[in-house]
């Protein structure tokens, strides 16, 4: 497997994926034997980076992990016909048992979200009127999330930037909150930002 990307969150999976299929340490390897390792590349890239990456890697499995998926499924599929679009709707500051991400595309080849699902994350392929996910419904869907999110980090930084320092006991139960907020919002890295601006549904 490879992984492209060196950034915050190419980084995270990495050490993510290192952790959980590892011998002995979280999951036993044999649940990953069935999986394609040596054909799995994963782009863990900015938006404006996936043509080139999706070429480089023609023919190979590419797994789309991307805030925006409806553009970038499009531009793996110029380059292989085995391509997973997975969004993980987690980051290094996200509890384990809240790790879960949206499936938007698959190929006959479903060894990539078998990946993620071994490595103990929820999967999610269906809308809640069971449709199957595609990734226009997806990045329609985080146009109104993302979207939010960045808008809720540029309104709170301001407000908690003097704070920031103070230990929580001297601080009301809001503005802890509200530093926890940001402290968590803290996952989207440049490259995240970037590709969620490039979501075409959202006006930022």
């Amino acid at each position: 497997m490879k992984i492209v990307g060196d950034g915050k969150f190419g980084t995270f999976l990495k050490e993510f994926f290192d952790e959980t299929t590892a011998s002995g340490r979280k999951y036993h390897p044999e649940l990953f034997q069935d999986i394609d390792f040596e054909s799995l590349v994963i782009l863990a890239v900015p938006f404006s980076a996936y043509e080139e990456v999706a070429k480089e890697n023609e023919g190979k499995h590419l797994v789309n992990v991307c805030s925006v998926q409806e553009e970038t499924n499009k531009i793996c599929l110029k380059y292989s016909d085995r391509v997973t679009g997975i969004h993980p709707m987690f980051g290094p500051r996200s509890p384990e048992d809240s790790r879960v991400c949206i499936l938007t595309h698959i190929s006959e080849d479903a060894s990539a979200a078998d990946l993620f699902l071994k490595s103990g994350c929820g999967v999610i392929a269906k809308t809640p009127g069971g449709d199957r996910i595609t990734g226009k419904w997806h990045d329609k869907l985080m146009a109104n999330t993302h979207a939010k999110a960045i808008s809720i980090a540029n309104f709170i930084k301001p407000l908690v930037k003097e704070s920031w320092d103070i230990d929580d006991v001297y601080l009301p139960a809001s503005v802890q909150k509200l530093k926890e907020v940001l402290w968590q919002l803290g996952d989207m890295s440049p490259g995240t930002l970037e590709s969620i601006k490039a979501n075409k549904y959202i006006d930022l």
